[in-house]
């Protein structure tokens, strides 16, 4: 059975989440990223990691491609290369363009040690996420999902960014609102939800 290391409210839920979206089996392994008290098999220490067979990966993007290209049967990625490049290509602008400046903010704000923070990099961040957020607001226009209007891990790892920019108060368009709220009491991503907290109770208790 395949592992994967988390930690909740982290992005190791976009491989959670995957794996229940293509029905697998798997044990969620709760890794504290705090203390890092736990093996953890990644040679980076951080979350997502997955273990499959003798497989070790890290980064929640190429655990998520590999997921989806290997057990996806065509549902999370299509097998026309069309479509998968579209999907590719809004992964990339998640990551780079949405993700990056949100965990910029954050670092600056709340995780590094205060010593190492430069507060006046946090307005710079906020920018340049508010300028790409309506980019792909544009691109969503009123379609349900962000590729080719089908739900592939691109929604998945959008779902988890937008969670980021609620969380720091941002004033997001109403159609990536709407594409959060729909996704957000999907069975797949509750039942990952609630496993990564099962694995972090086992751990450390409630």
């Amino acid at each position: 059975m395949m592992e994967i290391y988390t930690y909740p409210k982290s992005r190791s839920i976009r491989v959670t989440w995957t794996a229940e979206a293509l029905g697998l089996e798997y044990k969620c392994i709760f890794f504290d990223v705090m203390n890092k008290n736990k093996d953890n098999p990644s040679i980076t220490m951080k979350v997502p990691t997955l273990v499959d067979g003798d497989l070790v990966f890290f980064e929640s993007s190429a655990i998520c491609t590999y997921l989806s290209e290997k057990y996806g049967s065509n549902l999370l990625s299509p097998i026309d290369i069309n479509e998968k490049a579209l999907i590719n290509q809004w992964l990339a602008f998640i990551i780079n363009e949405l993700e990056s400046p949100l965990w910029t903010i954050l670092k600056h704000s709340m995780f590094l040690p205060e010593s190492k923070r430069v507060v006046d990099i946090i307005p710079i961040a906020k920018e340049e996420y508010l300028s790409s957020i309506e980019v792909l607001s544009s691109a969503l226009n009123r379609n349900v999902f962000i590729a080719n209007n089908k739900f592939s891990i691109a929604d998945i790892f959008l779902f988890q960014t937008t969670q980021w920019a609620l969380s720091l108060g941002f004033k997001i368009p109403q159609n990536v609102i709407n594409h959060h709220d729909n996704l957000k009491s999907s069975p797949a991503y509750l039942s990952a939800v609630a496993k990564q907290n099962e694995a972090m109770k086992a751990v450390i208790g409630s």
